[in-house]
């Protein structure tokens, strides 16, 4: 391992003492508890609903779909010339994204956009507009009195869980885009296959619920040591796809059950649009601690940790899957 310069040094310091706190566990806030209580309310109701079982396994059938559709949109829609020309605007010696990776992490910063408030805007946006519709379709009615609040569900039952299910959808996508972003302005391009599993690891992390982030970090790392050890076993584009989509439906199903909370009028809104610019927010403040983790660990070749079976994941198993069926 290489002697680091000062300046990344410290960068590396920060980030190990940013990574102690963001993985560290913590009790569930007030506000979680809310949230959750709003959550379970709502599911257990849309449990009971006539028919509720047999729209959801059709509207679960149609993300696997749509997640398919888009995977690969969200990368594919960064393009990597302007983020080149973007640091060479600033009088900085590089001529392709590789390039980037030497630059120093204060011009990196310096030249990467506010994308924590540009996401976070959208994606107020977006869980206003998902949770209107979705509420839109359900009542709130009162009985046995106070604090036994219930939520009767109009006919539009279909058109309530699409709703969720979209913006759950769009969300994976929106944050895939994010994170392709943030890699990109530190020179690394998820178009290919192997820089595909690593986004998706950090899209994993930035997504987690608190009692998962520290194994999801870990599988982060077990996603770094199968591309390091597997060499000529590295997935091609087509195998990285399918990986790419099977855990991002994964990732969308688990954020359509945090956002069943939509269908309560008010509460479902404020509940909607927090998790949903919470969770943006994240992602891109996870991705930019992370790829600037990786790139002084390329720099410096700072090694990994050893693999262990914590370091397995859905991810892991994802890929394994994949080179099976080669």
């Amino acid at each position: 391992m290489l002697v680091m310069e000062p300046a990344d040094h410290a960068r590396w310091e920060a980030i190990q003492h940013w990574k102690a706190d963001r993985l560290a566990p913590r009790p569930a806030s007030w506000w979680d508890r809310v949230a959750g209580r709003a959550v379970g309310t709502a599911g257990d109701v849309l449990r009971g609903v006539p028919g509720a079982a047999e729209v959801g396994r059709a509207v679960v059938g149609g993300l696997g779909w749509l997640i398919e559709a888009g995977a690969g949109t969200a990368a594919a829609s960064v393009r990597m010339v302007p983020v080149v020309e973007t640091h060479r605007a600033r009088g900085l010696p590089v001529d392709d994204l590789a390039g980037v990776r030497g630059l120093p992490l204060a011009e990196i910063g310096a030249a990467m956009p506010d994308l924590r408030t540009r996401y976070a805007v959208g994606g107020a946006v977006q869980g206003v507009g998902s949770s209107l519709l979705a509420s839109g379709g359900t009542i709130v009615t009162v009985a046995g009195g106070v604090g036994t609040a219930g939520v009767a569900v109009a006919p539009g039952l279909g058109a309530v869980l699409t709703t969720m299910v979209l913006d759950a959808a769009v969300g994976v996508l929106v944050s895939q885009r994010a994170v392709a972003r943030v890699a990109a302005f530190h020179g690394y391009d998820v178009s290919t296959p192997d820089e595909r599993l690593f986004a998706l690891g950090v899209l994993s992390l930035g997504l987690a619920e608190d009692n998962r982030r520290a194994a999801a970090y870990r599988e982060l790392n077990g996603i770094a040591g199968v591309i390091a050890r597997r060499g000529a076993l590295r997935l091609t584009s087509a195998q990285a796809g399918a990986v790419v989509r099977a855990v991002s439906t994964s990732l969308a199903l688990r954020l359509t059950q945090e956002r069943i909370a939509q269908v309560v009028p008010v509460l479902g809104t404020v509940v909607g649009v927090r998790r949903t610019v919470r969770s943006l927010v994240q992602v891109v403040d996870d991705a930019q601690h992370l790829y600037a983790e990786r790139l002084l660990r390329d720099r410096y070749d700072v090694p990994l940790a050893e693999a262990g079976p914590d370091d397995r994941g859905e991810i892991v198993d994802a890929v394994d899957d994949a080179l099976a069926a080669r």
